[in-house]
């Protein structure tokens, strides 16, 4: 039978359970170690292509050099980078346009997209008014 834990017991089966898990030290040259170290690089993050599994000196600079793209960019990998001559300029959403944008996609999405199309037969109607156009008085 299962029993639901409450409170304090359930985080610290969880910490238990994650220490539980043994850290597995990538495998990497003694000189690759040290760049790490000098880097301040855990080689557990960096992806391994060498043989067996191992850390090259390649890859430790491939994600320092991704490490830093990504903070260039303020950790957004949607934003483009700034190029001088850039005529971009890209304008906070504030106030009244938060407001009508946040309105027009809750519009878009709740509003039914129906179309009704209405097919009239006008042509006696039309016979009766060139009648009336050809009476004098009219």
């Amino acid at each position: 039978m299962r029993q639901r834990l409450q409170g304090a017991e359930a985080p610290a089966l969880e910490q238990d359970a994650a220490a539980q898990v043994p850290h597995r030290p990538a495998l990497a040259a003694p000189p690759v170690r040290l760049a790490a170290k000098e880097m301040g690089v855990d080689l557990a993050n960096v992806t391994a292509t060498g043989s067996r599994g191992q850390v090259t000196k390649q890859d430790l600079l491939d994600y320092v050099a991704h490490l830093n793209d990504v903070q260039e960019t303020g950790g957004r990998f949607w934003q483009s980078p700034s190029v001088p001559g850039d005529r971009l300029e890209r304008i906070p959403v504030r106030g009244v346009r938060k407001a009508t944008a946040k309105a027009m996609v809750s519009s878009a999405f709740s509003a039914p997209h129906v179309s009704i199309f209405v097919d009239v037969d006008a042509s006696r109607t039309m016979e009766f008014v060139k009648r009336l156009k050809e009476v004098p008085p009219f």
